[in-house]
């Protein structure tokens, strides 16, 4: 799958979570990572040269928005912060 796919699939599960089901956690928890790390208040989530990161596994505790960086090195970001 590539990065803009998982990308998307993540933004929407972030987008339809609720406080009794956290779909964008579970997302996370499902994806096979290449590697797992936290940095500079950042969770990191890494498959081959696509980057994910999060500043939270809750969606409705973002103090800023997720974003990614692309195979492309092309960088998105969820729009807006906090739900």
């Amino acid at each position: 799958m590539k990065g803009f796919d998982i990308f998307y699939k993540l933004k929407e599960a972030y987008e339809v979570s609720t406080k009794n089901n956290n779909f964008f956690d579970s997302l996370l928890d499902s994806i096979v990572w290449d590697e797992k790390y936290e940095a500079d208040n950042e969770l990191y989530f890494v498959k081959g040269d696509f980057t994910f990161m999060t500043p939270s596994l809750d969606p409705f505790s973002m103090p800023w928005s997720p974003s990614a960086v692309l195979e492309d090195r092309n960088v998105l970001e969820f729009f807006g912060g906090a739900i």
